[in-house]
């Protein structure tokens, strides 16, 4: 019996991507400080903070319910089961310029590091765990990889 570790688990990960908020943070940040240092442009830096605070919060709120959505499919087993060798890999670029992608069982899979959704989006390179005929079983919802577990 081939023995299985889990790489990712949408069950473990977090529900908002928090590099997003820092960066919209950084933006309310910099908004704020030219509000008070520039008193002539006060109404014009709170009114963007304002719009930027409004962003942030849609962008959140978008986030967690497209994660909830997958991780109550994970829970309930609404997931195709993907287990097979993998095939056709092409190595992406950790920076998220280029995605990777890879295909199993007649299923192809394809992710950026930078992509905010939920899923698998761990681009490992030429160098990672992930190349041609590794076997791997997937939960794959709407073509997202929501557990991978890989074979030892």
């Amino acid at each position: 019996m081939t023995e299985f570790i889990t790489v990712y688990d949408l069950a473990q990960s977090s529900a908002v991507n928090t590099r997003d908020l820092l960066v919209f943070a950084e933006f309310i940040a910099i908004l704020l400080t030219l509000a008070l240092l520039r008193p002539s442009r006060r109404k014009g830096a709170i009114f963007a903070g304002a719009v930027a605070c409004a962003l942030m919060l849609f962008a959140s709120c978008y986030q967690y319910l497209q994660y909830h959505s997958m991780f109550d499919r994970l829970q309930r087993g609404a997931y195709v089961k993907v287990d097979g060798t993998i095939m056709d890999f092409v190595p992406g670029d950790p920076a998220g310029h280029a995605p990777e992608s890879f295909s199993v069982d007649g299923h192809r899979y394809s992710y950026w590091s930078s992509k905010d959704a939920p899923g698998f989006r761990m681009v490992q390179g030429r160098n990672g765990f992930l190349h041609n005929g590794v076997h791997v079983r997937i939960a794959d919802i709407n073509g997202a990889i929501a557990r991978l577990e890989v074979a030892r």
